[in-house]
């Protein structure tokens, strides 16, 4: 692990990146200026939050310090590196900031070890219901308020000197730059503070001498009727909490998957049976006639009347009469059941070869939705209706198609549609955004513009069967109304 020498050395060393930022920040470029600041955020927090005790009051500052040093970006010369510069800044700006309430209470020597107090609950623990967890996080929470609060104890100039030299290690150059006083002056001053502090720490920190009487978990308590440490608001160990909470739910998570492992295995401990043979009961459905006629496995569909012209250049063709008879959806229904019972790919098999062909005069095609409307600004009429596939599945998330043409008529007229102008056919579209686009042919020409539902939709479906039904290269044709 590097130390906070090489850290702050690193830093001198990237001076020349610091001004290709500042270049490049001052031009207008918001990434730069972005990466300025993370580049010396941790450092300048870093000391005020060791200035101001409470980490919500460094938030603050150094906020405060950032958007000066954002704002007069433009007023670094480069006389100095900019770390110098902008920790000049941050240095004077902590130093001149109004006296904090942490600082007063820092005055109050009892609170911090001086002093022997006569009231024996500041020598109580915390709360004698507590957990012993809870305790020894509010004695850690007390150590670290303890330790910073005594940094307090120093004057402003003093404990600035003494964070930079002692606690971020930096040498009396950079500190007598940072400070604007000479190498001398940062090294006596630095001698100073450390004998003030130390000297203090020595007679009466248990942490610095065991033989002391000071004690972190004896304080806690005098500490929260202070206002020092708030258990419901834990300021310096916060993070340290909440790794504790991550970790105790990922343990409760792996303690729950080996019972929970426990439990499955006694049902996969039970002898397995084996499954039946549906050979036979498969091909006594697949030849029976109705089941036939539904999928049109043999090419043949009879239909409600005499006359329904199903054949176009030698292959079957979607009719007005399909939808409007109730054809359409029965046979739909049969379809999705047979492609939902099945996971393995259909690809060249007769059943599948039977389904492509029962598809293949609806022409499929996926369009991108400019080109979706287009095909509506193309029609003579339009009209919306819920997707067919609602029917089959009632809680499937709600969709429309929108009908054109000769369908869009035959099926206002049944009652299944509803008339609308091509901007609201249009509007249909943004609606369902994030659903494809699939235009079918009915009749020979374009009829049916569908937001397809690909969990429910008989198209998706077939995809995912290794039947590929839907065209991706739309052209002219398919977005012009056919004749």
């Amino acid at each position: 692990m590097k130390s906070r020498k090489e850290t702050l050395a690193e830093r001198d060393d990237g001076d020349g990146a610091d001004r290709d930022l500042v270049r490049m920040a001052l031009a207008g470029g918001s990434d730069a200026l972005d990466t300025l600041v993370r580049r010396h955020q941790g450092f300048i927090y870093g000391i005020a939050v060791r200035m101001l005790w409470d980490p919500r009051d460094a938030e603050d500052v150094t906020q405060e310090v950032l958007i000066r040093i954002v704002t007069g970006l433009s007023s670094f010369r480069g006389d100095s590196a900019f770390r110098t510069w902008a920790y000049r800044v941050a240095v004077n700006h902590v130093l001149n900031c109004r006296r904090s309430l942490a600082e007063a209470v820092a005055a109050d020597p009892k609170l911090l070890g001086g002093k022997k107090t006569s009231d024996p609950a500041d020598l109580d623990v915390a709360d004698e219901a507590a957990t012993d967890a809870e305790k020894r996080l509010l004695a850690e929470e007390t150590r670290i308020a303890c330790l910073s609060g005594m940094l307090l104890c120093l004057d402003r100039a003093q404990r600035l000197t003494f964070i930079l030299g002692e606690i971020f290690e930096v040498g009396d150059v950079l500190g007598g730059e940072i400070l604007g006083i000479t190498r001398e002056n940062y090294r006596q001053r630095l001698a100073r503070a450390r004998q003030q502090l130390y000297g203090f720490m020595g007679g009466k920190c248990g942490l610095a001498d065991p033989a002391n009487p000071c004690r972190c978990a004896r304080k806690t308590r005098g500490f929260i009727r202070a206002g020092i440490v708030d258990p419901r608001n834990l300021r310096f160990i916060g993070s340290r909490v909440a790794q504790i909470e991550r970790s105790a739910e990922e343990r409760s998570h792996a303690l729950e998957r080996v019972i929970c492992a426990g439990y499955a295995h006694l049902f996969r401990d039970q002898d397995r049976r084996e499954p039946p043979d549906l050979v036979a009961g498969l091909r006594t459905l697949l030849s029976d006639q109705r089941f036939r006629g539904a999928l049109d496995l043999d090419g043949e569909v009879s239909v409600p009347t005499s006359h329904h012209p199903r054949e176009q250049r030698g292959r079957s063709m979607a009719t007005v009469e399909d939808y409007t008879s109730g054809r359409l959806h029965a046979e739909a229904k049969a379809l999705l059941s047979l492609l939902k019972d099945s996971e393995e790919s259909l690809a060249g098999s007769p059943v599948g070869k039977a389904i492509l062909e029962k598809v293949e005069g609806f022409d499929p095609v996926l369009l991108e939705p400019e080109e979706a409307a287009r095909v509506i600004f193309a029609s003579t009429r339009c009209a919306v209706a819920e997707r067919m596939c609602l029917g089959i599945y009632p809680h499937a998330e709600f969709s429309e198609s929108i009908l054109l043409d000769d369908l869009a008529d035959a099926l206002v007229a049944a009652g299944k549609a509803r008339s609308t102008t091509k901007e609201e056919a249009v509007a249909t579209l943004e609606k369902y955004k994030r659903s494809p686009k699939v235009l079918s042919k009915v009749s020979g020409k374009p009829g049916e513009l569908c937001c397809t539902l690909p969990e429910v939709c008989i198209y998706w479906n077939m995809e995912r069967r290794g039947l590929p039904c839907i065209r991706r290269n739309s052209s002219d044709e398919d977005v012009r109304r056919g004749e």
